[in-house]
């Protein structure tokens, strides 16, 4: 939605500018950070607790995928945010 309201801002006569290249930036990495952190989930038939043979749904991701790929994508987040403002204060 932001994306096509900057396109508009384009239009000639138009008080407002809207940076596009922001919106563009976050979709993507919104899209990439989404494919490491998004569950896979699979059904796996085991024994309950009172021995009733059942389907348990199981996430096959691996706990350091969908945990340190955003912490990754956060620090690298806060270190090009800290470098844009220090080169356009600077």
């Amino acid at each position: 939605v932001n994306l096509g309201i900057g396109l508009f801002t384009t239009v000639p006569g138009s008080p407002v500018r809207i940076d596009n290249a922001a919106h563009i930036g976050g979709a993507l990495g919104g899209l990439v950070l989404a494919w490491y952190i998004t569950p896979i989930f699979r059904v796996q038939w085991g024994f309950e607790d009172d021995g009733e043979f059942a389907p348990h749904v199981v996430d096959t991701r691996a706990f350091s995928q969908w945990v340190y790929a955003p912490a990754v994508f956060s620090i690298l987040m806060v270190i090009v945010s800290v470098l844009l403002v220090n080169s356009r204060t600077g």
